[in-house]
């Protein structure tokens, strides 16, 4: 009996250790992904993180649900969460894409999403909390992506959020892993992307008709042009 104890302790140790041993081979590997991807690709660590827990969970829930995953996918999920945060990561995630000369594969997956997917990302737009600066940037830079392949028809109000990107407002962002290794903030004009937005809509001449009968767009799309601080910024220029 003592001899069987002895051999069930030493087998449990064992398992104990190799279990132990393994695990921390797995934690290494994920370290060594996670320094290749981030130093070759420029990806914030955190975020490819994320990205391989995500798909360990999946492949062990349903290896075959993993044949069409990726980096993609999983930020375009994301931005369906009702999580401020899993929706702010989906952003930097696309956003990280789009910057990194795959934008016309993030654009063919959400341009085929569900509608209320890109609804959600324009209705963003006219978010106003100073907890939501971030955010407001992220989804003016893949609305702006996505702008040239979007039926203004299908979106409702979606004017009326886009225009309140162009009332000259800085957003002073929180430092993001990724963007900026000194850990600073950093500013952002969303004057530009709202005007880009607009431009890529007009390529369609019914989008072009509606901004031209929104009250108060062209307006506001001509005002930096005509405002004093531009003005002085091109005399300063000249000399």
């Amino acid at each position: 009996m003592k001899r069987a104890l002895n051999l069930f302790y030493g087998a449990a140790f064992a398992h104990g250790a190799i279990s132990a041993l393994w695990m921390t081979a797995q934690a290494g590997a994920n370290t060594w992904i996670e320094v290749i991807v981030s130093d070759q690709h420029g990806f914030s660590p955190k975020v490819i993180r994320a990205y391989l827990r995500k798909t360990k969970d999946m492949c062990l829930k349903n290896k075959t649900s993993a044949t069409s995953w990726n980096l993609i996918t999983y930020g375009a999920g994301l931005l369906d969460s009702s999580l401020p945060e899993e929706y702010a990561a989906g952003g930097r995630v696309l956003t990280m894409l789009i910057d990194k000369d795959v934008p016309l594969q993030v654009r063919r997956l959400l341009i085929r999403s569900p509608r209320q997917r890109i609804q959600k990302l324009i209705g963003t737009l006219a978010w106003r909390s100073p907890a939501d600066q971030e955010m407001i940037w992220l989804a003016a830079r893949i609305v702006e992506h996505l702008a040239s392949d979007l039926n203004l028809a299908h979106f409702p109000g979606a004017l009326e959020c886009i225009s309140s990107l162009l009332n000259h407002k800085i957003l002073h962002l929180p430092f993001v892993p990724g963007q900026r290794e000194d850990g600073e903030g950093i500013d952002k004009d969303l004057l530009l992307p709202g005007l880009r937005i607009l431009e890529n809509l007009a390529h369609d001449t019914t989008n072009c008709t509606l901004i031209y009968n929104s009250k108060g767009l062209l307006s506001k799309i001509v005002a930096p042009v005509s405002s004093n601080e531009f003005v002085e910024d091109i005399k300063s220029s000249d000399n």
